[in-house]
């Protein structure tokens, strides 16, 4: 079993495709015996980027064929999509870093996040 962490980017996208993008994909809660055990999107200038972090493969892969009609319900072309695959080992890892980062937390790049160093 492996840990996969999804990187998605949305161009051409703004905060309210942003707001129809987390009805269609809600935030998730850390749930250890969860399929997507961590998910958030955040805007950044004319695009959407978001990172999910998913603990089964076939979910995922499910999620992933159902991405671009979820992307044109919410009036955007499919995202750019990067998976990162890591051993079964990282998970223990993933509620601290979690953890370090919430619904509060400025994202990385955003320009909140850049102001403040981050």
């Amino acid at each position: 079993m492996s840990l996969l962490v999804i990187h998605l980017r949305w161009t051409d996208a703004g905060p309210e495709h942003l707001a129809r993008l987390q009805r269609l994909l809600p935030p998730v809660r850390l749930v250890p015996e969860g399929p997507c055990l961590h998910r958030r999107a955040w805007p950044s200038g004319s695009q959407v980027h978001g990172v999910e972090v998913w603990a089964d493969d076939d979910a995922a892969r499910r999620h992933l064929d159902e991405l671009p009609l979820d992307s044109a319900a919410a009036g955007l072309e499919a995202p750019t999509v990067v998976v990162l695959v890591f051993p079964e080992a990282y998970r223990a890892a993933l509620p601290a870093v979690l953890a370090t980062t919430d619904a509060e937390t400025p994202a990385p790049g955003s320009p909140t996040g850049a102001a403040a160093g981050r």
